[in-house]
């Protein structure tokens, strides 16, 4: 017995290291531990991972892509359901082109989607880009335009652009074959005020022109714990900065997440401008008065926090005139 343990504890060391998006077999990982007859181990120790919330379980499948395992996620599509949020597509039980095949066939759907919009870096840098400062035309209406920031599937963006057909919605993000699937379903439901722009956000003021956005919102981003990674972090100063720019006077910032450390840097940056929110909750799902948009839309990942019970935090704050100058 202690020797099977030992065993599951190096096939759960290997499994953590799968990224996000990636998934390989339990044969692969077999061989990798140099058993290459113990696959059939290999899964019993997926199956017996579920209790070990940091071990990606979902992300091995038997040898020709089928999920095998399903059926030890407390849920019958939940596994399904994890590997289609990191960009797989599953047909009866099985991923359908493994790898970045799946991806270059997101990338040329992309091409032809109508409420997608992929400048290059130059474009964006030579201050070329045509939608900037013009995005009514883009919409052919006048309407407000909100933008949602590291929009991923575009949840948020999709859902928030159903409930009020008369308010623009830009979702901005560098993966785009994430977003495929919130600017596909846009399409297939005639959603005509969604747009996708893809597009690394340190360059959002050469996407929006100076006021031009009414919202901003910021569902479930990496926190970037470490250090040397806080320059990464959405709402450290130097983007806070830029969102005042493309803000209107009035425009308001929303930050959702699941991340506490986040909410609090948060907060310690906005006091060091002496910005008091509009609204802050640490756990905004125990606050008989928080917005309907705030609780009314939540994305798969915010669903299984919330199975988890991890609390989900939210800000929402507006920029004076000269706070972020000091």
């Amino acid at each position: 017995m202690q020797q099977q343990n030992d065993f599951f504890e190096r096939v759960y060391e290997v499994v953590r290291q799968i990224p996000f998006g990636k998934v390989t077999t339990y044969g692969s990982i077999a061989k990798y531990l140099g058993a290459a007859k113990s696959a059939r181990t290999v899964g019993y120790a997926m199956n017996a991972a579920h209790a070990k919330p940091d071990v990606p379980a979902h992300r091995v499948v038997n040898r020709i892509g089928l999920l095998t395992g399903k059926h030890h996620f407390g849920g019958i599509n939940t596994m399904q359901q994890l590997l289609e949020a990191e960009g797989h597509v599953i047909v009866d039980d099985q991923i359908q082109q493994l790898g970045s095949k799946n991806k270059l066939k997101r990338f040329k759907e992309n091409e032809s989607f109508e409420n997608v919009i992929q400048p290059s870096r130059a474009d964006l840098l030579s201050k070329s880009f045509t939608h900037k400062g013009a995005w009514s035309a883009f919409f052919k209406n006048d309407n407000p335009i909100v933008v949602e920031l590291g929009c991923g599937k575009g949840e948020y963006t999709v859902g928030l652009a159903r409930k009020y057909p008369k308010i623009n919605y830009v979702g901005i993000d560098i993966k785009g074959a994430r977003f495929w699937r919130g600017a596909k379903t846009a399409l297939e439901e005639g959603l005509q005020n969604v747009a996708f722009v893809r597009t690394q956000i340190e360059l959002i003021e050469a996407v929006f022109a100076k006021g031009e956005v009414a919202e901003i919102w910021i569902t479930f981003p990496d926190p970037q714990y470490k250090f040397r990674r806080k320059h990464q972090r959405l709402t450290n100063p130097t983007f806070l900065r830029s969102y005042q720019q493309i803000l209107r006077s009035e425009g308001v910032v929303h930050l959702k997440t699941d991340a506490a450390f986040l909410h609090g840097y948060t907060l310690g940056v906005l006091d060091g401008w002496d910005i008091k929110p509009q609204m802050a909750h640490h756990d905004i799902y125990r606050y008989v008065h928080a917005p309907a948009d705030v609780t009314g839309i939540q994305t798969f990942y915010e669903q299984q926090y919330r199975a988890k019970g991890i609390p989900i935090t939210y800000l929402k704050f507006s920029f004076t005139t000269d706070a972020t100058a000091k």
